[in-house]
């Protein structure tokens, strides 16, 4: 009989045991796998921030690509532009020595032809439009207003 209780109890005490380690085991897996949850959500989380981040740089990234290029073009337009304003100068230039150079004699006395101030009247005209227009507007024509040579 006394084998009998030891075995018995031996038995209630293997049970208990296994009964604590069960559930020991369990809390701890259980508290360890929700804990991983947690860090798991919490990267998922920053993932998509950081996905979202990316998304956004690159659509600003598109954003600027457009707008460098728009400043390009610009920049084009502007460098046409000044060259044509740098033509029309020479040709103006051009036009007022010819004049000057054909009166060279009666200057003498400041008198000058009545078509050399014309021009000088045209040009400022046409300088002023220029200020007032801005450099890319389309310039008047010099040689219209020019007598014919």
């Amino acid at each position: 009989m006394k084998a009998t209780l030891i075995l018995i109890a031996c038995a209630a005490l293997i049970a208990v045991g296994g009964a604590l380690g069960w559930t020991f085991g369990h809390a701890t897996g259980y508290d360890s796998g929700y804990a991983q949850g947690i860090k798991d959500g919490k990267a998922q989380q920053q993932a998509k921030a950081n996905a979202q981040a990316l998304a956004d740089i690159g659509q600003m990234l598109e954003s600027h690509k457009s707008l460098v290029a728009a400043a390009g073009q610009a920049s084009k337009a502007m460098r046409a532009a000044l060259a044509q304003r740098a033509a029309h100068d020479a040709q103006t230039t051009k036009e007022f020595q010819h004049a000057l150079a054909s009166t060279a004699a009666s200057r003498a006395g400041c008198v000058f032809p009545a078509d050399v101030m014309r021009q000088l009247s045209e040009a400022r005209d046409r300088a002023a439009q220029a200020a007032t227009s801005g450099v890319r507007s389309a310039l008047p024509d010099a040689s219209a207003d020019s007598p014919k040579r």
